[in-house]
């Protein structure tokens, strides 16, 4: 005769086990859509506002479309005026960029820019007038994000890409912390896990025309990025503190 209770545990064990796979599962999918806004500090003053809108498209495509708008606050209009969109599509599989349309009015650059990647033969396509190539796999700022957030299975360990910053190409080392601390952020109270990225070098030419303020800062070789993410299956951005010898940055998640 089998025993009741052995049964009952064998039960509650398939239920858990399920949950944790569900939870897994959700992760390594990521999300349909969501909307994410942002506060940029620099000398603790709010310098700039980002909105994200992230959503799939239709599942022929295989693909997700990713928004970000960039608008300087007030206090830094007249030092340093930002308005800056981009425009992504993003591989769903992995996040690695398709194609990228930044529409770029700061105070020391003015234009509109389309990037076009082929990953297969590892070169990006420039306003269709100029190409470079690039290692793979190749992430940009925005694309990169997404990809910690939920194109990484395993995070107890180290993940190596490379970052494009508009021809100019970086070595990321990323390495996920396996704590999780309490983190506060405006958008409320969350547990949250640490990424710590490292950036070298990969190619040493210049970039032979200006670009804008995110993407010409994050690739400095030396910089340091932590993410914090929320410890769920959204594993929400809370903060990004970008710093290297002479600054510090902060981006806080406000509002989702």
């Amino acid at each position: 005769m089998k025993r009741p209770g052995v049964n009952i545990c064998f039960f509650f064990l398939l239920l858990l086990l399920s949950a944790v796979h569900g939870q897994e599962e959700a992760a390594a999918k990521g999300i349909d859509s969501e909307k994410l806004k942002f506060h940029l500090n620099y000398l603790r003053m709010n310098v700039a506002t980002l909105e994200f809108q992230f959503e799939k498209r239709t599942p022929e495509k295989k693909a997700v479309a990713l928004t970000i708008e960039a608008q300087s606050s007030r206090a830094v209009n007249s030092l340093f005026y930002v308005n800056n969109r981009y425009e992504l599509i993003l591989n769903e599989a992995n996040f690695l960029p398709r194609f990228v349309r930044k529409t770029i009015n700061q105070k020391n650059v003015d234009y509109l820019r389309i990037q076009r990647f082929d990953h297969q033969q590892g070169k990006v396509a420039v306003d269709d007038t100029f190409q470079y190539d690039v290692p793979e796999p190749c992430y940009d700022y925005f694309s990169m994000l997404y990809f910690l957030r939920f194109g990484v299975a395993d995070t107890s360990s180290m993940v190596n890409f490379y970052l494009d910053g508009e021809f100019v190409i970086s070595h990321v080392k990323a390495v996920f912390s396996r704590d999780t601390r309490e983190i506060e952020v405006s958008g409320g109270k969350f547990t949250a896990t640490e990424v710590k990225l490292e950036f070298s070098s990969y190619r040493k030419e210049k970039r032979p025309w200006k670009t804008d303020l995110l993407t010409n800062r994050l690739t400095k070789s030396g910089s340091e990025v932590l993410i914090f993410l929320s410890a769920d299956a959204r594993r929400l951005p809370l903060k990004i503190i970008y710093r290297n010898s002479w600054t510090r940055t902060t981006m806080e998640l406000v509002d989702y």
